[in-house]
């Protein structure tokens, strides 16, 4: 069994989220060839899902990768949640690798509309 590692984010609020990875176990990287990750933003009681963060492989064979939130899905975060990173092997089985929370940067600058 795994237990989820905490890795807390801050998301700025009408910005690009972006967050580089690595899956690393007992400290080495993983080859995660055929390893398929899911990560979701939600409210801390699970009743509101903020954000599907997406996931782009740099390296699967040495378990880099990104995640990636464009604004504008970034105006949907409205304030701290928790996030976490679902793995799943080849094999079929599923495990939580990452967990933590989502703070919320609102900052204040906005692009100006022609």
């Amino acid at each position: 069994m795994i237990k989820a590692a905490r890795y807390d984010i801050t998301i700025s609020q009408r910005a690009t989220f972006r967050q580089r990875m690595r899956l690393k176990a007992g400290g080495v990287p993983v080859n995660a060839t055929g390893y398929q990750l899911v990560a979701q933003v939600w409210d801390r009681r699970r009743l509101t899902k903020y954000a599907d963060l997406t996931v782009q492989w740099i390296d699967q064979a040495a378990g880099l990768f990104e995640l990636l939130i464009q604004y504008p899905a970034t105006t949907l975060v409205t304030q701290d949640g928790q996030w976490d990173l679902l793995v799943t092997e080849p094999g079929g089985d599923r495990y939580y690798w990452l967990e933590g929370n989502a703070y919320l940067d609102k900052n204040y600058s906005a692009p100006v509309t022609p």
